[in-house]
Parts: C-alpha cells; sequence; structure tokens
C-alpha cells in the first residue's frame, strides 16, 4: 500500500544517505566528526523498553538535539538480537537524527551484566544495524593499554614542580601515552583482517580484548560508524590527575573519534576539576568531561561538545542533567559573544543565506546573525566589518574573492593556488603574556589578551574532492588495479573559477594528472595550467596515480587528437 511503499522509500533515502556519508579518508572522518561532535552539540539517551514509547516526543526531541542515544541494555530483550536490530529500524523510522548505540554495564552505572564479550557482541549488533556512533567502554582495556597513571597523576597534581610547569608535564605525557598505545594498536587501526577482528570477539584475540577487537572491526569493517571511548566513574571523588588518565584511555589507543568522561562532583570546583584534566589529557580529539549531581551542572555547561541532556517532554537519564535550552542561555551569559557574520558581494540582494544561516543559528541557540554586504569596495568591506570587534567570519563572491585578500593576515595554499578565496575565517591566537588560547572560539571577555587572525580559505575544491573520493573508492577493485597501473589523468573543461578549483582537486586532492581545455579561449587554459603548475612546485603535493607528481598542461581544443597529445605529454 502507499504507507509501505512510503516507507521503504524512506528506508533506500537512509541507507543512501549512510552510503554517502562514509568517510573515505582520516580528514574526511575527522571532518564529519566535528559536524556532529562539535561544539554546541548535544545527545539524548532513551531510557526505555521499548522505541515506541519515544514516538510522541521525538518532535520536540529532534528540535533541541543533535543524536540520539539508544541504550541497548535498558531495551525490555536486549540479549535478543533479532529484537535490538528491529528496535534501531523502528528508531531509524521515526527520526532522521543519527544513533548512538551504547551498551552499559553495571559496573557502568548501566544495567549489562560486566562481561567484555557479552558487551562486544551486543556492540556488534550495532554496528550490523548500521548505525552512526558506538559507545565502547574503555574501563575493559587490558593492563598493556593502560596509561602509567602515576606519573601522569604526580604531573598533574603538581608533586613534583609547580602549577605551571606540572600542567606542561601533564600535556605532554598525555600526548606520549596516547602515541605509545596508538603504536601499540598500529596493526589493528591500518591494517587488520576485519573478519579475523570481528572471530577476536570470542576470546579477546588481537592484544585488546573483546572491546578493542569490536573497536578495531568497526574501524576496518564499518567504516561508516565512528566509536565513542567512555568510562565512568562515579560516587566517589577522583583527582584531576586520575581524570586525565581516564581520558587518555578512552582514546582506545588511537581508535576513537570520540572520548567520555563521566565523574561525580560534589562542589562546582570539581566541575571545573574535570575541565582542566580534559585539557592536560590533549587527545586531540573532541572530548566530553562532564559530572553527575547538581553540583555538576556548571561541567555541563562548560563542555562545549556532544553534551547529554534531557528536554521537557523526556526525562533527565542522570542526577544533575538539564536541558540544551538551559546549557545554551547559560553560555550565552557566560562565555558567547555576540557575533555578525557576512556574505560579501556585488549583487547578492537575492541571496538566500541569511535565512539559512540565521536559521541554523537561532535552531541551535547561538547569539549570531548572518547578514549580506553589497559593495563594490572591498576598502569599504575592510573598514565597516573586518575591522569591527564582533565580526565572526565572512561568505565571499564575486567580485571580491581577489580584492579581499590584502586584508587579510593569511591565505590558505589552496585559496592561493586555485586564485580565489570564498571564505574569511577569525581565528584568535594566544598573546605572549596569556595563557588561554582555543583553537574552536573567541576567548571570552576577561580570560587574558589574544590577537585575532583572519584567514582567507577556499572550499569549492573540498566539496568537488569528496563525492569524487567516494565515487572512486565504490570502484571495482579490478579497475581501480588497472588505473594504479597505467596512471590516471583527469580532463578539466573551462577555464574559469570553478575550472581552477577542479583541476587543484584532481591535481592535488587526488594526485591525478590534469589535462585543462577551454575551446573558446584558448589561451585562458593554457594560463590555467601554467599557474596551477606554478602553484603546485611551492606545494608538498603528493605524487600522481603514475608515480610522480601531479602534471597540469592544457589542449587547445575539445577534439580527440588535441586531448590525446595532451595526455600523452602530461605521462
Amino acid at each position: 500500500d502507499a504507507d509501505a511503499d512510503d516507507e521503504l522509500a524512506a528506508s533506500v533515502g537512509r541507507l543512501a544517505q549512510l552510503v554517502a556519508s562514509t568517510p573515505t579518508t582520516e580528514e574526511e572522518r575527522r571532518a564529519g566528526t566535528l559536524l556532529q561532535m562539535g561544539p554546541d552539540t548535544f545527545f539524548l539517551s532513551t531510557t526505555c523498553k521499548d522505541v515506541q514509547e519515544l514516538a510522541p516526543y521525538l518532535e520536540q526531541i529532534e528540535q533541541e538535539v543533535d543524536v540520539l542515544e539508544l541504550r541497548a541494555d535498558l531495551l525490555e530483550r536486549p540479549h535478543d538480537e533479532k529484537f535490538v536490530l528491529q528496535q534501531v529500524a523502528l528508531l531509524r523510522s521515526l527520526s532522521s537524527l543519527p544513533i548512538l548505540f551504547t551498551v552499559r554495564s553495571k559496573s557502568q552505572v548501566g544495567t549489562f551484566p560486566d562481561d567484555p564479550k557479552a558487551i562486544a557482541e551486543l556492540g556488534l549488533v550495532g554496528l550490523k544495524a548500521g548505525v552512526e556512533w558506538l559507545d565502547v567502554e574503555a574501563c575493559w582495556a587490558p593492563g598493556d593499554l593502560r596509561r602509567d597513571a602515576r606519573d601522569l597523576w604526580e604531573a598533574c597534581e603538581g608533586k613534583d614542580a609547580d602549577a605551571e610547569a606540572a600542567g606542561d608535564a601533564c600535556e605532554v605525557e598525555a600526548e606520549d601515552a596516547t602515541r605509545l598505545e596508538a603504536a601499540r594498536l598500529e596493526s589493528w587501526a591500518d591494517a587488520s583482517d576485519a573478519a579475523e577482528a570481528e572471530l577476536s570477539l570470542a576470546d579477546g584475540a588481537g592484544g585488546g580484548g573483546p572491546l578493542m577487537a569490536l573497536a578495531a572491526t568497526a574501524r576496518a569493517r564499518y567504516p561508516w560508524t565512528r566509536l565513542l571511548g567512555s568510562t565512568h566513574v562515579v560516587g566517589r571523588w577522583v583527582p584531576r590527575g586520575r581524570a586525565a588518565e581516564l581520558f587518555g584511555r578512552c582514546a582506545l589507543g588511537g581508535l576513537a573519534d570520540g572520548a567520555k568522561v563521566v565523574l561525580s562532583a560534589y562542589s562546582e570546583a570539581e566541575s571545573l576539576d574535570v575541565v582542566a584534566a580534559r585539557e592536560a589529557a590533549s587527545l586531540g580529539i573532541p572530548a566530553v568531561g562532564i559530572c553527575l549531581g547538581e553540583a555538576g551542572r556548571l561541567s555541563r555547561v562548560l563542555n562545549r561538545p556532544f553534551t547529554p541532556v534531557c528536554t521537557d517532554a523526556f526525562p533527565a537519564a542522570a542526577p544533575g542533567q538539564i536541558s540544551a535550552r538551559t546549557i545554551m542561555e547559560a553560555r550565552r551569559a557566560l562565555f558567547l559573544p555576540k557575533r555578525k557574520f557576512w556574505l560579501l558581494g556585488n549583487p547578492i540582494s537575492k541571496s538566500p543565506s541569511p535565512d539559512m544561516h540565521n536559521a541554523a543559528f537561532g535552531r541551535i541557540g547561538l547569539p549570531w546573525e548572518y547578514g549580506l554586504f553589497e559593495t563594490e569596495s572591498a576598502e569599504h568591506f575592510a573598514s565597516e566589518a573586518l575591522a569591527a570587534p564582533d565580526f565572526g567570519g565572512c561568505s565571499v563572491t564575486i567580485p571580491h574573492k581577489q580584492s579581499v585578500q590584502p586584508y587579510l593576515d593569511s591565505v590558505s595554499p589552496a585559496a592561493q593556488a586555485i586564485g580565489a578565496v570564498n571564505t574569511i575565517v577569525v581565528s584568535h591566537a594566544e598573546a605572549p603574556d596569556s595563557a588561554v588560547a582555543s583553537a574552536s572560539a573567541a576567548p571570552a571577555a576577561g580570560v587574558g589578551p589574544s590577537k585575532r587572525l583572519l584567514s582567507g580559505d577556499n572550499t569549492d575544491w573540498l566539496g568537488m574532492l569528496r563525492p569524487l573520493q567516494r565515487a572512486l573508492a565504490s570502484r571495482p577493485a579490478a579497475q581501480k588495479a588497472a588505473q594504479k597501473a597505467a596512471g590516471g589523468c583527469a580532463l578539466v573543461v573551462g577555464a574559469g573559477g570553478t575550472a581552477r578549483a577542479a583541476a587543484y582537486t584532481c591535481a592535488v586532492g587526488l594526485g591525478l594528472d590534469v589535462v585543462v581545455v577551454n575551446s573558446r579561449t584558448p589561451a585562458k587554459a593554457r594560463e590555467l595550467a601554467q599557474d596551477l603548475s606554478q602553484a603546485l612546485e611551492s606545494l608538498a603535493t603528493p605524487g600522481s596515480a603514475s608515480g610522480s607528481r601531479a602534471v597540469v598542461t592544457w589542449a587547445p581544443d575539445l577534439d580527440e587528437a588535441s586531448i590525446a597529445r595532451a595526455f600523452a605529454s602530461a605521462r
């Protein structure tokens, strides 16, 4: 019937979306992770025996959170694989939000038996269901994967040095430990045999126990699923150094995309301790650090990524949990400054960009505004907008992709090579006498001096690169092998700004030799090839498919003979 057809179409659409969002490179994986686990993101934990109980509340829930956590251990029949798969499918049919699949054991304030093998087997069910996120409990990692907690503890607690030196030692130790763990599991992360890793769930083979084998299997065989390493230590006070060590373990030896540490707080000061421990761990991945209880509410406000929340329609899943709306109100009051963003260009009066961005800002609860700056003069924009203290960033279109560059502190290699800036990003560098610097947001008022930096970038080529990478990765193995043996070459038709971005994408992003053709004005094709060739000489570009630096050349016309000669000269 019609309803069944609609549900089938929706299911196919969700499958296509999952496949399309599968990362093909580590850079793309990190970028996708930040979209779902970046600053001011939230998730809600489902604490029900049957997902159907959520149905009346999902419309409101979807307005407030970014991810739904399916607590598999709380389901009515968590040991029934078919039932669990049905629950995932039901949640998919009810909501388009990404799913975080969690099996929380009793020792980690859950209800599932403390059996690592059984936990891993149920986690594997989540992987097979195609969930976007999988929670992996780090507490089950064996001894040889744990850090030397004593050294880290002493460094963080300052037993052997003053407070400043202790903080530096803690950060260095944390970074070293993360690299050590990554090296120990390098074979798992980079070249593990997926089938062998999956079988190792039975006996914990592979050096990391069932949960580490599950994480390795996820990375090797289920690339669309991201991993959240987690640990809970509640009911007692945890010193800052011990907390930093817990963050390190949640990195899962380099396999995790994000980390989460949950502690108990008995005072507001202890909420600040978990924030300091997270910074000291310096994992290089998004990290969640929160404390349970009323005194722990401050930690939820200060924790920017992936904060667990409740809603008015659905009860709190943990003591001290508050809504995303309440958290964003507190952040706006404490440290989120108002920002003004612009689209710079002329003519742009009919652009839908302000409606799109302002709707997104309002949905998230950010005190930001996006507007149009229509002018023929880049100098006018620089004096009126760039110089304003509330300037937050800018999209750039014609005719200012070149003219705005002299007013910036830096221009990315991509924008230099393509010859166009389409995005201006604001960052803050730490001033020499400041102890506070942030890579994700401007410093809060009063925390110390910093220097504002304006950077120009070009994102057009990334928008081309990622779908091309997915398309090339999906080809049959025989076709990939044939191209690798013969070398690869790309044909770019045109010589305007978009063609420049396309040529850069193929040469730098894909390592292909490039032939540029522009039949109407061959001289422009030659100019593009020459400009990009010179730019490539100054970049550490990857080798082409034929094994040497990518070559960019041109052909005078779009005919077979001209293109064949150009291909031959490129190779």
